[in-house]
Parts: C-alpha cells; structure tokens; sequence
C-alpha cells in the first residue's frame, strides 16, 4: 500500500506506541468513520464499535482477500442503512495510525487494506458483520463485458469507438513505403540520404 511515512516510521520506533485501526466505509448516502478507541477522534466514531477485524488469508504476501468488520452496539440508524442504503461495492479502507502523547490526536495514518462492500449481516445480539472483498479477487471472475460494438453501446449508445475493430485483422495499413518521386528525400534509418524517405505517395 506504499511506504510509511516518516511520522509514522518513527512513532514506531519509540519506546512507547500508541496505535489505533481506523474503518472507512463509503456508502452512498454518506462516508462512516469508526476506530477502534473510546471516544471520538478526528472525525471517526469511538465507543468501542469496532469489535474485531479479521482478515482471511492474513500474511506478508500479495493476495486477494476477504476482510471482515464486527460493530458492535451500532446505532439503529445505521441498521436501517443496512437495508435501505445502497453499499454493494462501494469502497472500503482500513488504516493503522500513530497517536499523540495522550491519544487526543492522530499523528499519522497508513493505509493497511482496501476493497469494496460485500455482504453485511444482523446479529442477534446486535452486532453488524460488514465483509470487505480485494480488489485483487476480481482477477478471479470472468468479465462478461467484451470489447465489441454491441456491448459497448449498451452503456454508451452513441460512442462508435468499437465501430471498425471488426475490421482490424485484415486490414491493410502501408508503412515506411517510398514515394514514386525522388524529390522528397530524406534521412535513411540507417544513417545515410534515402530518395522519398516519408514523402507522401502520389
């Protein structure tokens, strides 16, 4: 996701840390911040509503996976999001952020995974479970769209961009050819004078 910045790098190293998981989910309607601490800061929601991040296939690799959010105790507001709202999709981001001395600030943020919404699932006991899907596993599903005129006017109808692909393997494209004429020379490839080198063909 990129190097650290150099803030981050060395609130690191010091001999005392104070870290936190930041949630970003863009719905629609409107983008949520929760984190992980008590009470809020910097414009995400505290009071303990991120109760756990799981991270499928979790490792030093590439590879695509799935990240799993639990809320706790959230809000009825956001459980009618959850049915109202559109959040198929949409983006997700989860940073870790350094902390200032008495955590009242956020010294810096590093973006630790990105995706978008899969499913979102009601507890019982109240809980909202939010699956986030890699970008990386749309490598795994076929693309129904092909580069054709037809599907292409399906979301642009107007746009002839594909309008001559067809016609593209056959085609004759004549290149680098010498006029007839020998008074438009040139400088030859090679280093040398060439008669007609790129003059037009008449």
């Amino acid at each position: 996701m990129g190097r650290l910045g150099s803030t981050i790098k060395a609130d690191l190293q010091s001999s005392v840390v104070r870290l936190g998981l930041f949630a970003e989910f863009y719905f629609d309607s409107g983008t949520e911040k929760f984190w992980t601490g008590e009470s809020d800061l910097g414009g995400y929601t505290g009071g303990g509503l991120i109760g756990g991040v799981d991270m499928e296939g979790e490792g030093d690799s590439l590879a695509a996976r799935r990240v799993i959010y639990t809320l706790n105790n959230v809000d009825r507001a956001y459980y009618a999001r959850a049915v109202s709202t559109n959040y198929r999709n949409r983006p997700a981001r989860l940073y870790i952020g350094t902390l200032n001395s008495d955590a009242t600030a956020i010294r810096q943020l590093y973006l630790l995974e990105e995706g978008r919404m899969d499913t979102m699932e009601i507890g019982k006991d109240g809980t909202l479970k939010l699956t986030v899907e890699s970008r990386l596993l749309d490598m795994f599903r076929p693309n129904p769209y092909r580069m054709t005129s037809a599907d292409h006017k399906r979301i642009y109808p107007t746009d002839d961009f594909y309008e001559y692909v067809p016609f593209l393997p056959t085609a004759e494209l004549p290149w680098g050819l010498e006029s007839r004429s020998t008074s438009g020379g040139g400088v030859d490839p090679g280093g040398g004078t060439r008669p007609g080198w790129g003059a037009v063909i008449t």
